[in-house]
């Protein structure tokens, strides 16, 4: 039933979206001005801004998932929590992020994106510290460390991303952007292997 719900929202919001925005094509080039994959990766060995921009990326994911993954399994194994009260874990943390991230975006807009990824950067070690060495609890407990959790570190990623797509021009953003989500995807499955 959740895939014919959101299968059947996506249909319904791609033909209103088709229906009602203009096409967006100025920006493409003919075929023939298109560079290929293979100036892509030339521009990234080329450009040790886009490098470092990876890198962060990759280091980013990779010490993220090592520790998601797991929270479910421990917050049950080691601090008692039910099925059901894990939940309440990821609808508390999907609620306060929905609301987080517009404040840190404003945030990042106002006071720089670098400012504010090293500020949540930092405070992300806080609640990582407290889950990964978490007794049993009673639940308010539990969800107030994790919501600041999913806060802190969606506070990390919004700045991050902000910083990692400046570093190209517009015109190489879109295969850059390429590479960085196959490297996103990659560093998480990494990181579920290795840890």
């Amino acid at each position: 039933a959740p895939f014919v719900m959101i299968g059947t929202l996506a249909v319904m919001i791609f033909s209103l979206v088709a229906w009602n925005l203009p096409p967006m094509v100025s920006h493409i080039m003919k075929k023939a001005d298109r560079p290929g994959p293979n100036h892509v990766i030339k521009n990234i060995l080329e450009d040790k801004n886009q490098q470092r921009a990876l890198l962060l990326l990759i280091v980013m994911m990779m010490g993220h998932f090592s520790v998601v993954q797991f929270i479910a399994d421990y917050m049950e194994l080691n601090v008692g929590l039910t099925k059901e009260q894990v939940t309440y874990i990821y609808l508390v943390g999907g609620i306060v992020s929905l609301f987080s991230s517009i404040i840190v975006g404003r945030l990042a807009d106002k006071f720089g994106n670098y400012r504010i990824f090293a500020i949540f950067a930092v405070l992300s070690a806080v609640p990582i510290y407290l889950i990964t060495n978490m007794t049993p609890q009673p639940i308010y407990v539990v969800l107030l460390i994790t919501a600041f959790f999913f806060i802190v570190t969606g506070g990390r990623i919004i700045p991050s991303q902000s910083m990692i797509t400046s570093v190209v021009k517009p015109q190489q953003r879109g295969g850059f952007m390429n590479i960085n989500s196959s490297l996103q995807q990659v560093s998480t499955g990494l990181a579920a292997l290795l840890s």
